[in-house]
């Protein structure tokens, strides 16, 4: 429970992080200023790590996987555009969901 706490806590970090740092003007394609799919993608991470705790089956590992994967392409795609005072807090997230999946199941 207290990784699922963990993953939570920096989910919601790396959003607020993510969000504000980037701009809004969302003509450039720029992966920091799609709000909406941040928020989407790192709810299903959230989601599939709850299921796999609640029910460690093989489908929910799957799932978190494919999740997770998703959550760390995305945070690598807005290496980019993150300020740099923020760009190590996203490398931490990136290197704790990680170690977060290589653990998980």
């Amino acid at each position: 429970m207290k990784t699922i706490k963990k993953i939570a806590l920096l989910t919601v970090t790396a959003l607020f992080l993510l969000t504000a740092s980037c701009s809004s003007n969302k003509k450039d394609e720029n992966p920091c200023v799609d709000g909406e799919n941040i928020t989407l993608v790192a709810s299903a991470y959230s989601d599939a790590y709850q299921a796999y705790y609640t029910n460690a089956s093989s489908e929910n590992c799957a799932a978190l996987k494919s999740a997770g994967n998703d959550y760390i392409d995305l945070l690598k795609s807005m290496l980019d555009c993150t300020q740099a005072s923020e760009l190590q807090t996203l490398r931490d997230a990136i290197t704790e969901t990680e170690t977060a999946l290589n653990n998980a199941c």
